[in-house]
């Protein structure tokens, strides 16, 4: 690396048009030498910016077009941070002239902080993550307030700061306080220990005023040390849960990482995901986060509950983070399609047995049928249509789609809020089964889409609540607080009525 051509570079990177200020000023697009393969380094300006996030390198040498050769990249940066660069792209490389040389790099996480980051080491002992309407799940409420009498509180005001100067209290000061309770709830389960607390900050005081602000943080401290990308998928894990229980796609604001070799007064390392949850679009900005009783489940309304929750749900999630994850992808949708349909009617295909009840077991009289009528099949040569035919013999006494969801229905009893509600999941299955195998319905669904978005949200919500309610959630205290439109399963109650009379009308046609 030739010093003098990257010194060249770094001048004309380190000027913006408006204010002249250095790029390592900003911490999002700072500047540093990383090392590559060979031994060899260059220079980088990084560019922190979501799924649009780079790495521009420059040298008087050429780059080699080896993209397993810059996968994994560390860097010092001129800030005096390092910089861990994870399962970077090559996108281009160029050459202008004979000594300028550049290469262009996507990486996919960045971690940025006092040490660098072993990529397959498991090293990661806690993730510490914020995200959109985390005030939502945590909903505490008496943490902060103002106090309404603050005439008691003189005496004490002007002893805290007699060691320095009298303070001379008006009449009527205003007293403000947070509880000093700075952990909210801590469940331990399968997949960490997971912790959320207060983290608050506030400033000196003076003739502008004063200010305390205060992020609600969540925290996944694991029994042992992982590598950073098993740490990231229970990451994952953790927000797919509480994008079923907000009712919407959560951004990540925040994430940091701690190592197990780091002493505790070290500060975390910062990550950076570049394909990270976004934040949320405009359309859902206009509208405030939801409130605690809109949430399927919150903090305020017991923290027991929540803790019970928590463990169960992620005590199962292995077998069950299939079927899950799909209804995920739907709830973070903002549209209906047919391809929405038939996932959320796929999820109960994909639910393990342990869901349902056992088989039915045929009668003495079908399990002989089924015995002649297999041999008779087998007896003649290789076929698509025997082979069908034998398939659907071996299914025979096993839950059909319908079955499934009318079981999930009725295991958690929901039915009983629903009149109708086992009609409606048949024709929903209906409706998948003609939009996969082209099979008739009782409904023109093409000219009747209002009755597809009911029967999909019908799919979505008992999947949804007899898979919270299996984790110990209580509906009946969630729709005590009368849950408005805010999530889509409070949506789903409010309009049942009226949708249901829509069904019936086309049901009718």
């Amino acid at each position: 690396m030739n010093c003098s051509f990257c010194l060249g570079v770094f001048d004309i990177l380190s000027h913006k048009k408006s204010s002249g200020a250095s790029m390592f000023k900003d911490e999002r697009k700072p500047t540093g030498v990383f090392d590559l393969m060979g031994g060899r380094k260059a220079f980088g300006a990084l560019d922190i910016n979501g799924r649009r996030s780079s790495l521009s390198l420059f040298d008087d040498q050429a780059f080699p077009p080896v993209p397993q050769g810059y996968e994994y990249l560390l860097g010092r940066l001129h800030n005096g941070e390092c910089a861990t660069l994870v399962d970077c792209v090559l996108t281009a490389t160029q050459g202008r002239g004979r000594k300028k040389f550049s290469a262009s790099l996507f990486p996919n996480i960045i971690v940025v902080g006092s040490r660098h980051l072993q990529k397959e080491t498991a090293c990661v002992i806690e993730l510490v993550v914020g995200f959109s309407d985390v005030n939502s799940v945590f909903y505490d409420f008496d943490a902060f307030g103002a106090v309404i009498d603050p005439a008691p509180f003189a005496p004490l005001l002007r002893k805290d700061k007699a060691h320095i100067r009298p303070l001379d209290v008006g009449d009527n000061p205003i007293v403000g306080y947070f509880s000093g309770k700075f952990e909210i709830a801590t469940v331990q389960c399968s997949l960490a220990e997971i912790k959320a607390r207060h983290h608050v900050s506030e400033t000196m005081g003076g003739p502008a005023g004063w200010a305390l602000r205060n992020k609600i943080m969540v925290a996944l401290r694991f029994e042992c040390a992982l590598a950073l990308d098993e740490a990231i998928r229970r990451l994952y894990s953790l927000i797919r849960f509480f994008e079923l229980i907000i009712g919407r796609k959560q951004a990540l604001l925040t994430v940091d990482v701690r190592l197990d070799e780091q002493p505790e007064h070290e500060a975390p390392l910062r990550v950076f995901i570049s394909h990270a949850p976004r934040r949320i679009g405009s359309k859902e900005n206009k509208h405030e986060s939801p409130g605690p009783n809109d949430v399927l489940l919150c903090t305020a309304r017991g923290v027991e509950n929540y803790m019970e929750v928590v463990r169960k749900y992620f005590a199962i999630d292995a077998e069950r983070a299939d079927a899950r994850i799909r209804l995920g992808g739907n709830i973070r949708r903002s549209s209906y399609s047919v391809d929405r349909i038939i996932a959320a009617a796929n999820m109960f295909d994909i639910l393990p047995d342990s869901a349902y009840p056992a088989p039915v077991r045929l009668s003495n009289e079908l399990e002989e049928a089924r015995s002649n009528a297999r041999k008779l099949f087998k007896s003649v040569p290789p076929s698509l249509e025997r082979d069908s035919m034998l398939n659907a013999l071996g299914r025979m006494g096993d839950l059909s789609l319908k079955r499934k969801t009318l079981s999930r229905m009725l295991s958690c009893g929901i039915d009983q809020y629903f009149p109708g509600l086992d009609l409606v999941l048949q024709e929903a299955v209906n409706c998948r089964n003609h939009y996969v195998h082209g099979s008739a319905g009782r409904i023109d669904y093409a000219d009747n889409f209002r009755a597809v978005v009911f029967l999909t949200d019908a799919l979505e919500f008992v999947f949804g609540v007899s898979d919270l309610i299996d984790c110990g959630w209580n509906y009946e205290a969630w729709a005590a607080g009368s849950p408005q439109a805010d999530h889509p399963f409070g949506a789903f109650r409010l309009g049942y009525k009226d949708n249901y009379n829509f069904f019936k009308e086309c049901i009718n046609k």
